[in-house]
């Protein structure tokens, strides 16, 4: 799931972390997109309290 700023262009995404072996839990990296790089932002646990910190970061855009 991406966010994009219409006015600013800045673009902030949710993606799920890889599972690496049965048992690990699985955690939502919130990252910020800028010329072709991604910088984590922060995680969550679950996928709606991604989208919930990458809501907030888009409003201080």
């Amino acid at each position: 799931m991406v966010y994009e700023h219409d006015e600013s262009g800045r673009r902030v995404e949710v993606v799920p972390t890889l599972v690496r072996a049965p048992g690990d839990g699985q955690e939502w990296q919130v990252r910020e997109l800028c010329n072709d790089r991604s910088l984590v932002l922060d995680s969550a646990p679950d996928r709606a309290a991604a989208a919930a910190i990458a809501m907030e970061a888009m409003r201080g855009h």
